[in-house]
């Protein structure tokens, strides 16, 4: 072995790992896309086992790569860690030398993990780590050689939580997904918001503007700032203007 060979941890796949992504897989309409969420789901379990292992906490049912539709609609493999964001697992096959980043993943991550699988399956190395903010918007691949130590990992979920108002603000939501009734987590219908803080009265800016809204959204906000008992909800309402135009 050569001084510059890299040394990547290995994660075995046992029986309950497989027996989780076939019973998705199946379910798929073409041999091709039950392929792909075959590996998104093995991929997301060996990060998720790896980080249970280093007792960081993770939401591995809370995710689009484990949410039936989403899965049949985009290629996800994404893994929550609560609090913090999304980790994108992405399948790395045998020989492959980059990390593909279909569109859908692009934005609501906080970075991507390089996961390369062994010719039989049963186990797979984990490549290294990206964040999203150290990467080109168009990048849609990144060189094997460019992820950084899965330590990496450990720092940012740190910084995260020592500064959770600059994590969360590098999160981005996609608008246009909403038309499709998909949204991120903790966007809830206006009704079910104010009902689980369970507030009779509230007061709206510019309710004109929901009027003629197609989809309307809420959250929840954690502005750091103590306003008596008063919770803070941001509203979003988004309707078509043209083809190429929404109106927020």
């Amino acid at each position: 072995m050569s001084n510059t060979e890299t040394l990547y941890l290995k994660i075995p796949l046992g029986q309950k790992a497989h027996a989780i992504a076939r019973q998705f897989a199946v379910e798929q309409t073409t041999p091709q896309k039950g392929k792909q969420i075959y590996l998104n789901i093995l991929a997301v379990y060996a990060v998720y086992s790896y980080l249970k292992w280093l007792h960081i906490e993770t939401a591995l049912e809370e995710g689009d790569s484990w949410h039936p539709l989403k899965q049949a609609l985009f290629d996800v493999a994404d893994l929550v860690i609560p609090n913090i964001g999304k980790l994108e697992c992405r399948p790395v096959k045998p020989g492959e030398t980059t990390l593909s980043l279909p569109p859908e993943v692009m934005e609501n991550r906080i970075g991507y993990v390089g996961v390369q699988f062994s010719e039989r399956l049963d186990e797979v190395q984990l490549l290294g780590f990206v964040r999203r903010v150290t990467i080109s918007p168009a990048s849609e691949q990144i060189p094997i050689v460019k992820l950084k130590p899965l330590n990496f990992i450990f720092d940012y979920i740190a910084d995260a939580v020592a500064h959770p108002a600059l994590n969360a603000s590098q999160i981005r939501v996609n608008l246009n997904q909403w038309f499709g009734n998909l949204f991120e987590n903790n966007w809830m219908p206006l009704e079910e918001t104010f009902s689980s803080i369970n507030q009779k009265k509230f007061a709206l800016r510019s309710v004109s503007s929901f009027k003629k809204a197609s989809v309307v959204r809420a959250k929840i906000m954690d502005l750091a700032l103590q306003l008596g008992n008063q919770p803070v909800v941001l509203l979003i309402a988004i309707a078509l203007f043209s083809e190429q135009k929404i109106e927020i």
